[in-house]
């Protein structure tokens, strides 16, 4: 902590003031020549405060001491240098509302601040000329304030309390001025987030000076004592002068009754003194302090009491008993002009209760009356601008309005010169149809038959030339592997291309090949779509078996597809790679439709993020698995890149990804079912459902592959819903379902994560 051995300035606050509980929050610091503010936050926790304990030497005086500080106090800790000194660990604090201070501080070294340290700086501006200004503000916890908003910056004044309005503060200002290079200014947080803004004298500095002390009256020459007084002391000893019956100060506060009783002296109780102690005190005295005579019980007995104190108690006693009332007023009123007497009082409290009613609703006449002319001001200031900002908006809405019209001509310009070019090109093409229809066409149309006849038997010829392709080496089949073996494979298989993945990247890479037809991979451009469904292939040793073929994108409409497989392996699945299908219009439909009549044959597609790629088809999205991979990251080395790719002399057959992943319905978490459900729910709300090929891959694939994954059930669920349901959600989902849908996927990173992806789909 950097308070032991340091001067701090900080805040005080009786936070509750019921048990005369202080604390004390460090504020400024310090320094050799100046102060350093500092937030003790980190090192106090909860609120930055120190909780104030009396010191043994101050107990009866502790609250008062304290409430007499006022907001700014100071910490003296410079011969208290130790950590436990002074500020000690605090035994209630237990991290819990009943106590958030973790220490205490002893009260002996909290000191009250002079008044010419600080000046409060107020938000407040006033004319140069201004001798006194009424503000209602918050009341300044400093002798002297700054106003911000003066000139020059640094004059200092006086406040005091206004009489006849509620919270006022009277702000007189002084001849005071504090020079700059003698104070620093700070702004810093204190209680409940609150900002002080202050000036702080330097170390050994003021912000003006005080006001030098009246010099004491010279002490009147000691008169020599009279001889003969001396002779009578000592012939009465047992008289004896002490300070025990002196008349004690008045209150000028009190009322005339009270005066009354606190001025009386001698031989009467003072306040604070019982009868019975003056008598003991006075009998003790007399005849055990100097074996003098006793004091008369006619001096001593009872005090003297004024007879308008004395009326007062009695009336007051009597009217305490309820029953006695009716019978004391009768007696009371028979009193010749007492009753004239309290009718003349009692209109004279009135008079001046109605004269202070009606300052104070002067004084609020006043106030709303300034307040009516400052809304009144601020009203037509409001009136201008919003007429302002009208003309400056209809000026812009009017330039778009002609920016548009100008960009209609153009395009009308534009339409008219190709429907010129247009008009040509259709006189071309009669004149064209013209000199084909002459009486030369048939002989034209006789000399490209011959001509295309001669093609297709140079063709025929050349194909029968065609020398026959050596017969393709088959790899090693692979008929039973775990998953764990596989997808070890598929690792190192990608480590030394270039492309490292982790264990459970490989697994789900497998999982989704093999639980479904068709791998859809999307990521933005650059992430390495292509290579990543190529390794994927290779790896598993399809490319070496000729059982992967290439989707031709501009293929007809009306031409049915037939991949190329190599037709003497036939155990080994078969794979079409189709790239960048969303590249051009029709190609995903087209794809779509090609692939229901291929029977055991796994589509393995990439596709463009937007805007580079056209939206994707629905139907696709609701039969694929959508795997997205990232941009390379900044933090990747940069290094060789590699060469040859290893060659893979087996290949895994169908058989063998078949029996891959078994499914076990034991691996579905409750959880799991529960979280589907209220997903399924929640998007009912919208009209959005799930279809049942979605629910049965999402079920296949956590009780299958979960197992195999180092994430927890709710995680690999969130993983299945993100690859193979939430895309198709996207694609038929309305404005109001998307808005929803961050909720409705609350706790699920990985769906939350593919909202904020440009993803190419139609909305």
């Amino acid at each position: 902590m950097e308070l032991p051995g340091k001067y701090c300035i900080g805040l005080i606050e009786e936070d509750n003031p019921q048990k005369s509980y202080f604390r004390f929050m460090p504020l400024i610091l310090a320094e050799q020549d100046g102060y350093r503010p500092v937030d003790m936050r980190d090192q106090l926790p909860e609120n930055g405060c120190i909780r104030i304990v009396p010191d043994k030497n101050e107990s009866s005086r502790f609250k008062a001491r304290m409430r007499r500080v006022g907001r700014y106090c100071a910490v003296d800790l410079r011969e208290h240098p130790e950590e436990n000194d002074k500020i000690r660990p605090n035994k209630n604090y237990h991290g819990d509302e009943t106590e958030t201070n973790a220490f205490i501080i002893y009260s002996d070294v909290v000191r009250e601040l002079p008044e010419n340290v600080l000046a409060e700086i107020l938000e407040v501006s006033a004319p140069e000329d201004a001798a006194q200004l009424a503000l209602s503000i918050p009341t300044p916890g400093t002798a002297r304030v700054v106003l911000e908003g003066c000139v020059p910056f640094g004059v200092l004044w006086k406040y005091a309390p206004m009489e006849n309005l509620e919270q006022g503060v009277a702000l007189t200002r002084t001849e005071e001025i504090a020079a700059p290079e003698d104070f620093q200014r700070f702004e810093v947080a204190g209680f409940d987030g609150q900002t002080h803004c202050f000036l702080a004298a330097r170390p050994g500095r003021a912000l003006y000076p005080l006001p030098e002390p009246a010099a004491a009256a010279p002490e009147a020459p000691r008169q020599e004592a009279q001889p003969q007084s001396a002779p009578a002391r000592a012939a009465y000893p047992w008289l004896h002068h002490d300070a025990s019956i002196a008349p004690a100060p008045v209150d000028p506060r009190l009322s005339p009754r009270e005066q009354t009783r606190a001025m009386q002296s001698g031989i009467n109780p003072r306040r604070g003194r019982s009868l019975q102690e003056i008598i003991d005190e006075k009998w003790r005295h007399s005849r055990l302090d100097q074996l003098g005579h006793p004091v008369s019980e006619a001096y001593g007995g009872q005090p003297v009491v004024s007879p308008v104190d004395r009326a007062y108690d009695a009336v007051s006693a009597a009217w305490e008993h309820t029953a006695a009332r009716p019978g004391l007023a009768q007696v009371l009123s028979r009193i010749d002009g007492l009753g004239q007497a309290i009718a003349q009082d009692a209109d004279r409290r009135l008079a001046e209760n109605r004269e202070k009613a009606l300052a104070e609703f002067r004084a609020q006449r006043d106030q709303l009356n300034a307040e009516i002319a400052a809304a009144q001001e601020n009203r037509e200031k409001t009136l201008s601008d919003m007429q302002a900002e009208l003309r400056q908006r209809n000026a812009q809405e009017l330039a778009h309005q002609e920016e548009k019209v100008a960009q209609a001509q153009e395009t009308l310009a534009q339409l008219d010169q190709r429907a010129a070019q247009a008009r040509e090109i259709a006189r071309d093409a009669e004149q064209a149809v013209a000199r084909l229809t002459d009486e030369t066409l048939t002989a034209r149309l006789s000399e490209y038959a011959v001509n295309s006849r001669a093609a297709d038997i140079l063709m025929e010829l050349g194909a029968s030339r065609r020398i026959p392709a050596a017969p393709r080496k088959l790899p090693t089949p692979i008929h039973d592997i775990t998953v764990h073996n596989l997808a070890k494979r598929v690792c190192d298989y990608f480590a030394q291309a270039g492309c490292p993945v982790h264990t459970d990247e490989a697994v789900n890479l497998l999982a989704c090949l093999c639980l479904g037809d068709t791998l859809l991979i999307t990521g933005p451009s650059g992430c390495g779509k292509t290579l990543y469904a190529r390794l994927l292939a290779e790896s598993l040793g399809l490319k070496a078996a000729g059982r992967l073929a290439r989707y031709p994108l501009r293929a007809r409409a009306d031409q049915e597809y037939q991949p190329e497989f190599c037709a003497d392996a036939k155990e080994f699945p078969g794979v079409v790679f189709a790239d960048d299908i969303n590249s051009l219009p029709g190609a995903c439909a087209r794809l779509v439709a090609d692939a229901e009549p291929l029977k055991g044959v796994k589509m393995v597609i990439t596709a463009q993020d937007a805007p580079y790629g056209l939206p994707l088809d629905a139907r696709l999205l609701d039969r694929a698995y959508t795997l997205r991979l990232q941009a390379e990251s900044a933090a990747s080395p940069w290094e060789r890149p590699y060469g040859k790719r290893p060659q893979v002399d087996d290949c895994v057959t169908t058989q063998a990804l078949e029996k891959l992943f078994a499914p076990d319905a034991r691996n579905i978490a409750p959880a799991v079912k529960d979280r589907l459900a209220k997903i399924r729910s929640a998007l009912e709300r919208y009209g959005v459902l799930l279809s049942r090929r979605t629910l049965d891959a999402l079920w296949f694939y956590c009780a299958s592959v979960t197992p195999y994954l180092s994430v927890s059930s709710l995680e690999a669920f969130d993983l299945a819903f993100a690859q193979r349901a939430l895309m198709s959600v996207l694609a038929v989902a309305g404005v109001d379902a998307l808005h929803a849908l961050p909720g409705i996927l609350e706790g699920m990173p990985r769906s939350l994560a593919l909202l904020k992806q440009p993803l190419a789909i139609e909305l």
